[in-house]
């Protein structure tokens, strides 16, 4: 499938001349313009042009074909864009797994644990609060480290 259209590209690139785009568009003077390249400012539109004795059958196939490549083109845009989508998401998955276990090393290894209150002074953490912070951890390097 791939080297059908690669085929079709080179036959298409080597008569680009009688392909060529051509677009128009109005100036600042209002005078309307052609060319093969569309201004930087927006306001231009492709214009279809026939070659005299063109076949009709041809012409619709390379619309078909353009119509094609174009749909290819914005499909493998979109995969590109959800694949990197999902590799920072992953990455992201990552970090929240290295964070939960190395905060479940602290609570397991620590001899003593503080807190700040909310006036800003430390208090310390019962047993009974770190079993629970330890289950919650756990939990999280659970859904997170998959």
């Amino acid at each position: 499938m791939v080297a059908r259209y690669a085929l079709i590209l080179c036959v298409l690139y080597g008569a680009q001349p009688a392909f060529a785009e051509v677009y128009r568009w109005v100036d600042a003077d209002g005078v309307t313009q052609f060319g093969e390249r569309p201004p930087p400012e927006a306001g231009a539109e492709r214009v279809k042009v026939r070659a005299s004795g063109a076949d009709p059958d041809a012409e619709a196939r390379l619309d078909a074909l353009q119509t094609s490549l174009e749909e290819s083109r914005e499909a493998r845009v979109q995969r590109r864009a959800e694949a990197a989508a999902a590799a920072s998401e992953a990455a992201a998955a990552r970090e929240r797994c290295a964070a939960a276990r190395d905060h479940r090393t602290r609570l397991v290894t620590a001899t003593r644990l503080f807190r700040v209150a909310a006036d800003g002074s430390r208090e310390r953490v019962g047993e009974a609060e770190r079993k629970a912070d330890l289950k919650r951890i756990d939990a999280a390097i659970d859904e997170h480290c998959r």
